[in-house]
């Protein structure tokens, strides 16, 4: 699944290319080709493009070479085809290929006297023909985690037309991202479609092999659990966010895992274990990844079916606070979240929070005030601290950017 530039060299009719340099992002996948007819592609390029530099229709100089690179660095683009021979580029220049290695940008040498018309051809039917599989896939998937039901056989039978194993142990991972500050509607798809491309190519490395579905702010993966190996799993889950947020440095991640699960029959089940993970993940600020066996009562919560009960619960409890976004209301509760989970200890919670004790006092008495209780109270405390945590299983989604609800 999924087409990379490692790949490109091996496509019958394009034997004749060859790589070059930036062998570290060998497995960069390919978006869709694009020839490089100006002096900057700065202003054509979105990400995920392998770009044809031909020198035809302008002069491709050294300098202007190593400007591409860059310029396709700072867009992940995903590598480079210069086609070289007697008329334009005669060679690929070493520092140009220097500059490749030092970036992991790919760069592939195609010859002139492999028509252009011909390789685009190719290329772009390959990726059409595998983009036509992966949606197969996708939607095959999709109704699987929307719940229409089908029996282990039919599931087992399509699988196998599609060329995947309905019985590999794997967990859920729904990943949500939010931006720092705002960002245009335009501007923010764009930067969720560059995530979603650095995902792509990324985690074929890690043994994922299934598409990630777009969930509209989330995005569901589909991550192999080997028994036994589950602390493994999360280190490398975690070092992928770890690459993910200094890839992407204006955005914030968080991870709900499913418990791991043995068919893809189960696949729905695991994605709403994902979901009501990573909808808690607010409860551990320092924790990206929230695991679906370590969210306790919490499971209790979320099976309850009679949700107006929870509501009024919540509601009883946190009374104004409740489901109410501006930014005061979030201070509050997170004061008082982190005020719970000391027990009371006004030191404890003023270090973590980075606020005076005198400062947290004053919120504690605000928050008395506001919620008519006694904090001293332990069945009041253990009352909010669960309001606090059915409140997140009863949130609705919403939007990836920062706008909140004023109340």
């Amino acid at each position: 699944m999924s087409i990379c530039v490692a790949d490109v060299p091996n496509i019958p009719g394009l034997e004749s290319i060859r790589f070059r340099a930036g062998f570290q992002g060998a497995s960069a996948q390919i978006r869709w080709p694009y020839v490089a007819e100006n002096e900057s592609i700065s202003p054509w390029i979105m990400g995920g493009e392998l770009i044809f530099v031909t020198g035809i229709n302008h002069t491709r100089d050294e300098k202007n070479l190593i400007q591409l690179i860059e310029e396709g660095y700072r867009a992940q683009v995903s590598g480079f085809v210069i086609l070289t021979g007697h008329e334009f580029i005669k060679k690929i220049p070493a520092s140009v290929l220097k500059k490749a290695n030092d970036l992991s940008i790919p760069i592939l040498e195609q010859p002139y006297n492999l028509k252009m018309v011909l390789v685009t051809e190719i290329l772009s039917n390959t990726l059409v023909q595998d983009r036509l599989m992966g949606q197969s896939l996708r939607l095959f998937l999709s109704r699987l985690v929307n719940s229409f039901t089908e029996a282990p056989e039919l599931v087992e039978l399509r699988a196998r037309e599609l060329g995947i194993h309905a019985d590999e142990s794997m967990v859920s991972v729904c990943l949500r991202s939010r931006v720092a500050t705002q960002m245009a509607d335009n501007k923010w798809l764009a930067e969720r479609l560059r995530i979603e491309h650095w995902l792509e190519s990324r985690l074929p490395d890690r043994g994922v092999n299934l598409p990630i579905l777009n969930e509209g702010q989330d995005w569901l993966i589909f991550w192999p659990a080997i028994h036994g190996q589950f602390p493994e799993m999360i280190a490398d889950l975690e070092a992928l966010l770890e690459s993910l947020t200094k890839q992407f440095p204006q955005c914030t991640f968080q991870v709900g895992v499913s418990n791991s699960f043995h068919h893809l029959s189960k696949i729905s089940e695991a994605a709403e274990q994902a979901r009501k993970a990573l909808s808690l993940t607010q409860l551990y600020q320092n924790e990206p990844i929230c695991r679906y066996d370590q969210i306790g009562i919490a499971q209790l919560f979320s099976q309850i079916s009679n949700r107006k009960l929870l509501l009024e619960f919540c509601q009883d409890q946190l009374q104004s606070l409740c489901f109410c976004e501006s930014s005061q209301s979030l201070e509050l509760k997170r004061t008082l979240r982190c005020y719970l989970d000391y027990s009371g200890s006004s030191k404890k919670a003023a270090e973590h929070i980075g606020i005076h004790r005198n400062t947290l006092s004053q919120r504690i008495k605000k928050l008395e005030q506001l919620l008519d209780k006694d904090l001293n109270n332990p069945l009041q405390r253990l009352n909010l601290q669960n309001a606090l945590i059915i409140e997140c299983i009863l949130i609705p989604a919403k939007s990836t950017d920062t706008a909140h609800k004023e109340c």
